[in-house]
């Protein structure tokens, strides 16, 4: 089972990470397999590092959604004002 670390203090290496190899080519930062499980959505000094972040860089934030709650998280992070676009699963299996 794959465990995302969905921290302040990873946010913040991976941030510097990205910016370091792309540069002013960033158009698209995105948190992955966020669930609700993961507290990603309720970390509100994440949610406030994502949002200056963008409001400083002038990248758009995304995420990618997993598990079986997509919708219900998807509602969540949709009701965060924070994120604006959404890479969902889907399997017709």
């Amino acid at each position: 089972h794959e465990v995302k670390d969905h921290s302040l203090s990873h946010f913040l290496s991976q941030k510097a990470e990205t910016l370091e190899l792309l540069g002013d080519h960033l158009r698209l930062y995105q948190i992955h397999s966020a669930t609700l499980a993961s507290g990603v959505l309720d970390n509100q000094e994440v949610l406030d590092a994502l949002r200056k972040f963008r409001d400083t860089s002038g990248a758009r934030l995304g995420l990618s959604l997993s598990g079986a709650e997509q919708g219900e998280t998807l509602r969540k992070a949709m009701s965060c004002g924070v994120f604006d676009t959404v890479q969902a699963t889907w399997n017709l299996l």
